[in-house]
């Protein structure tokens, strides 16, 4: 055998040793990692697409834009590793379905509004909206850092969904009626449209209530089936035409001073993910609040500007009306403690965050 033979034959035993040294040293450090680890890692190494049912069309500003605002920066963030696939409203679940459908596991995952779900628990309506409540950032305080976040995953968490905080709709307004609103007696007898726990306070002042979808209200008014409606902000409220159904249009919008928008995911899918995918997806969620926030106060003022040069007739609600729905609050509050315990434990957790809370805010505030 010549030199050159031996030589590469030599050199070939080598390069065939130190692969097979690697191979094992790869083997080794596999075989002692934590499964967790290795779960993670493989879960790291493939891209993950989570299948999202909005309740919203993505071109709908503020509600359904904010999802699609999220989805792009959870792709830019993770540079493709996690995308979210929106699909249109109805197109995987019916809307009021959604819950159910990411609580099963048939969606990965949904984004719409808490007030949906208040069925399942009535504690839900106090992170939909709370009637004289806290507006965005009170709201995101409690939230963030009065413990208002662990008792909505509890609540959520009895169901085996997971809900990240997406953004916030925009303070509603006070309502359109038919008649002016000067006094308490004027709601004795009115017949309204109302949602949540407004509903329950407006009835303690002699209305009764009807929960009309979205797109029967207007018809509905111009009828006399009803005599009055709240349904969203002016930006709304301009989208869906209310003011072809009522004549005055009030302020302030007691009954919901936030509307949150959430991102549901199963909570066994949220388990699934890593701790960076997970991380990620707190992270655009907290931008597209952001999004909301910004957009939201924007078209607002569009709409109340539009409003304005429409001769829409806006209307305060008079101090002692305000006074006697504030006053209804307690009693509504207090049956609702009574018949659930979650209702009672986090009502308490908002009040009492509010009590510390409000006295900053009323100090501080320069309209008083």
């Amino acid at each position: 055998m010549s030199a050159k033979i031996i030589a590469k034959n030599k050199k070939g035993n080598f390069c065939l040793k130190l692969v097979r040294m690697l191979g094992l040293l790869m083997v080794l450090t596999v075989a002692f990692l934590p499964v967790g680890d290795l779960a993670n890692k493989a879960l790291a190494a493939k891209p993950v697409t989570l299948n999202i049912q909005s309740a919203w069309a993505p071109t709908v500003p503020i509600l359904g834009d904010t999802l699609a605002v999220l989805a792009e920066n959870v792709n830019t963030i993770s540079e493709g590793q996690l995308k979210i696939k929106i699909y249109e409203p109805n197109k995987l679940s019916p809307t009021l379905e959604i819950f159910d459908a990411v609580s099963s596991g048939a969606l990965d995952g949904g984004w719409a509004y808490p007030g949906y779900w208040v069925g399942k628990n009535s504690a839900i309506n106090i992170f939909a909206a709370t009637p004289f409540g806290p507006t965005a950032d009170g709201s995101l305080a409690w939230y963030y850092q009065g413990g208002g976040m662990e008792l909505w995953r509890e609540i959520y968490g009895k169901f085996d969904v997971f809900p990240l905080l997406g953004g916030f709709n925009s303070p509603e307004a006070g309502g359109w009626f038919n008649k002016e609103i000067n006094s308490v007696e004027d709601f004795k007898g009115l017949k309204l449209r109302w949602a949540g726990l407004g509903a329950n306070i407006v009835q303690e002042l002699g209305a009764s209530t009807a929960l009309i979808p979205a797109g029967e209200i207007v018809t509905s008014l111009q009828k006399g089936i009803i005599d009055g409606a709240e349904l969203g902000n002016p930006f709304l409220d301009k989208l869906f035409g209310m003011y072809k159904g009522a004549k005055y249009y009030y302020f302030p919008g007691w009954h919901q001073t936030f509307g949150a928008m959430e991102l549901l995911l199963n909570k066994k899918k949220w388990e699934q993910l890593t701790d960076q995918q997970r991380s990620w997806l707190e992270t655009a969620a907290k931008v597209s609040m952001v999004h909301s926030l910004a957009l939201g106060a924007s078209l607002q003022a569009d709409a109340m500007e539009w409003f304005k040069q429409n001769n829409i007739q806006f209307r305060r609600y008079p101090p002692e009306v305000l006074k006697a729905l504030r006053d209804a609050m307690p009693k509504v509050m207090a049956q609702e403690s009574e018949k659930n315990p979650d209702f009672k434990k986090v009502w308490e957790s908002i009040q009492s965050f509010l009590d510390k809370y409000d006295l900053y805010n009323d100090m501080n505030n320069l309209s008083r």
